[in-house]
């Protein structure tokens, strides 16, 4: 089952809303709810970091496959992404690729003709994390 969709999207205010609204109607289509909560975050990381960077116009795809869904987001910043290695303390930003690498199996960056694609694949079968699962909720401090 190979399934693509494909959204252009201009960064105004409520284009994140618009954009999470595109993948969970792909999410509802493809009866993947048990990882909507770790498609749409993804999602949104990848799409505000092309806003926030690029700040341009973006190009969010969702390539369907029978075990993953590879989530692809294209702008016109042709500087590949630097995850930071130590988030900040004090910084309310720098998190996201942090977050897209721990709920993907892998994730990337290539060059293209005026920009780059910035990707991860989730899988949808054997999931690596998932928000639910205990491991990932927040732990009492003893």
């Amino acid at each position: 089952m190979d399934v693509d969709r494909e959204l252009r999207i201009e960064p105004y205010r409520g284009a994140a809303r618009a954009a999470r609204r595109f993948v969970e109607d792909a999410v509802r289509d493809w009866r993947l709810g048990a990882r909507a909560r770790e498609i749409t975050l993804v999602s949104h990381e990848l799409i505000a970091n092309a806003f926030l960077h690029a700040r341009s116009a973006a190009l969010l795809r969702l390539r369907r496959r029978s075990e993953s869904l590879v989530v692809e987001v294209a702008d016109t910043d042709p500087r590949l992404p630097c995850p930071t290695l130590v988030p900040s303390l004090v910084r309310t930003s720098g998190r996201g690729l942090m977050i897209v690498e721990l709920l993907s199996v892998r994730w990337g960056a290539r060059p293209v003709d005026g920009g780059k694609v910035v990707w991860a694949e989730l899988p949808l079968t054997g999931v690596r994390h998932s928000l639910d699962a205990p491991s990932a909720r927040p732990r009492d401090r003893v």
